[in-house]
């Protein structure tokens, strides 16, 4: 099984936290980092160390910028800080909008409900291993 470098991007701690416990006891996760604003994500995915990640989980609802708004600016990065990182929503919203608007993208593999669950996580594993 591959291990997985991911960052989580959401303005709540308690969800990064929380997200961050469910990846960690997956076993399949080598490192997580937690981003407490998009903008703190686009400046670690800059980093060399960012070309690292493999899966972004982002959040939709935050200030500052949303993850719409992350996903433009992630889009206009270099190919070698957004090459290898599977980007997946996670989020509060069930309106069918911010679903389609996030697939429209072409940036996004899955939408996802708030809290992340072992399940989701071994979801989205899966669908990267296949």
């Amino acid at each position: 099984m591959t291990l997985r470098n991911v960052m989580l991007i959401d303005d709540e701690e308690a969800d990064n936290f929380l997200h961050g416990l469910v990846l960690r006891e997956s076993g399949t996760v080598n490192e997580v980092i937690d981003c407490s604003s998009a903008i703190d994500a686009l400046v670690y995915l800059k980093r060399p160390e960012g070309h690292k990640i493999d899966v972004i989980f982002l959040d939709i609802n935050m200030p500052l910028m949303n993850g719409f708004e992350f996903l433009e600016e992630y889009a206009a990065l270099p190919m070698p800080c957004r090459a290898r990182a599977v980007v997946v929503m996670l989020t509060t919203s069930l309106r069918p909008e911010d679903q389609k608007r996030a697939r429209e993208r072409g940036l996004v593999a899955d939408f996802l409900p708030k809290p992340l669950t072992a399940k989701n996580v071994e979801r989205v594993f899966s669908a990267l291993a296949g």
